[in-house]
């Protein structure tokens, strides 16, 4: 039979009843098993492909900018990559974050809804502590709940990272972040219902040494009107090379001032020895004239020097660098 041709009234019926007799034999198709694909309709999967490629750039652009404003606050190399995407229930997500740790709840206008940035232990201490003036990498063993003091470093933290999170989002039509609270409890957050599904982008910190979780959870219905904009084919990256994004660090470090001090050598008194010190007194150090002056960097020995004058000041000609411990590369 031709493909224009068609089968008449008469020809059809005769078909059907052929078929109801079993006169005639169906085929069974190409012989393909037909596969089962399994769905959890407890975590429905609700952003498409292309809305997550849209979501992946946008949150690798927001790390490369916040790596940059944590670095500057930090006055040390902070790196910050995303590490991936999940759609989750509310309620799990709530049970997945262990307490006590930051949680700053935020909105992003003009979208309805409260989003989630958490920050975890022991990354938040150390961040802490180096915004307190310490130059060090130490943090309790065990996380503990924010004083008020921390509790409003925290906030100044958070304004400036949501900055950075409004401006990669400014493409998806968010007009500005703005921080609701900050919570140290998961199971006091008041974002959605258990059952919703939250868009959860993960981070790897690395603040110095020192590593912790960072993550950024939305509830799908704040998203959903910015969603359509996030297509992988209408996503632009500002996918910036190594040198780019080095330069920007630099720039951000170079306004942070930095204590340099040379040291000529040390010595131990005891509290009456002390106390008795006066004008004229001499003190024995634990360095010869010809030994070579120790530079240090925030209390971090950097340098080996050679004291003397220039331009009838005191100087010190840098000779060869040190590792931390003080010892020759």
């Amino acid at each position: 039979m031709g493909p224009r041709e068609a089968l008449s009234q008469d020809q059809v019926d005769a078909l059907v009843a052929a078929l109801r007799a079993g006169s005639v034999l169906v085929s069974e198709g190409t012989g393909r098993e037909a596969r089962a694909v399994p769905y959890d309709f407890r975590r429905p999967s609700r952003v498409t492909k292309d809305q997550a490629r849209g979501l992946q750039i946008l949150h690798e652009d927001f790390a490369k900018l916040a790596a940059v404003s944590l670095s500057g606050l930090a006055r040390t190399v902070v790196d910050l990559e995303l590490a991936g995407l999940e759609q989750t229930p509310f309620g799990e997500y709530q049970l997945a974050v262990a307490a006590p740790t930051c949680l700053v709840t935020f909105a992003m206008e003009p979208f309805r809804g409260t989003a989630v940035l958490e920050a975890g232990h022991p990354a938040t201490a150390v961040l802490l502590r180096r915004l307190l003036g310490s130059a060090g990498f130490d943090a309790p063993a065990a996380p503990r709940d924010f004083t008020e003091i921390e509790r409003t470093l925290l906030a100044q933290v958070a304004a400036k990272v949501l900055g950075d999170l409004q401006q990669a989002w400014q493409r998806a039509g968010v007009a500005g972040c703005r921080t609701l609270g900050i919570e140290t409890n998961p199971q006091t957050l008041q974002v959605t219902s258990p059952t919703e599904v939250m868009v959860v982008a993960t981070f790897r910190l690395k603040l110095g040494p020192v590593t912790g979780p960072f993550a950024l959870a939305y509830p799908y219905p704040m998203l959903e009107p910015a969603l359509p904009r996030l297509g992988a084919q209408a996503a632009v990256s500002d996918d910036r090379t190594a040198p780019d994004r080095r330069a920007a660090l630099l720039g951000e470090l170079a306004s942070n001032p930095v204590t340099v001090r040379a040291v000529l050598g040390e010595t131990t008194l005891t509290v009456r020895a002390l106390l008795g010190l006066e004008r004229g007194d001499l003190l024995w150090l634990d360095t010869g004239p010809d030994d070579p002056v120790r530079v240090e960097i925030e209390d971090c020995p950097a340098f080996l020097g050679r004291a003397g004058t220039r331009r009838r000041r005191l100087a010190i000609e840098l000779l060869r660098a040190v590792d931390e411990g003080g010892h020759l590369p």
